[in-house]
C-alpha cells in the first residue's frame, strides 16, 4: 500500500508500470490486439499482477474498484496468460523462498 501513496520515492514507477499494463491489457480485452500474443510477448506485466494479486481486494477496497481490472481479465481469459502466471508464480515463490533461506 505504500508504495500507491504520491509520497512514496517509488510511486512515480507503480504508477508508470501499472498504467502501461493496464492500457496494453485494455487493448486485449478489446479486441485491439491478440490476447494470447500479448501474453507470449508480454510476461512483465504478468510478473507485476503475480505479485500483486493477492493484495487486489485490499487495493479496490481501498484505492480503486477498477484497479487491475484489464490485468485480472488478461489472467483469465487467456489461456496462454494463465499458463505464463502459473510458470511466474512458482519463480517468484522459488525467489521467495532462496531469500528466506
Amino acid at each position: 500500500m505504500a508504495i500507491t501513496q504520491p509520497s512514496h520515492p517509488q510511486n512515480a514507477a507503480w504508477r508508470q508500470v501499472s498504467s502501461y499494463w493496464e492500457m496494453a491489457y485494455g487493448f486485449a480485452r478489446h479486441g485491439v490486439l491478440h490476447a494470447d500474443l500479448l501474453a507470449e510477448n508480454g510476461v512483465e506485466g504478468l510478473i507485476l499482477y503475480a505479485k500483486i494479486e493477492p493484495h487486489l481486494p485490499r487495493l479496490r477496497k481501498e484505492l480503486s474498484p477498477t484497479i487491475l481490472q484489464n490485468a485480472e481479465w488478461m489472467a483469465r481469459k487467456s489461456a496462454v496468460a494463465r499458463k505464463r502466471l502459473e510458470i511466474v508464480k512458482m519463480r517468484i515463490a522459488a525467489q521467495m523462498a532462496a531469500a528466506k533461506a
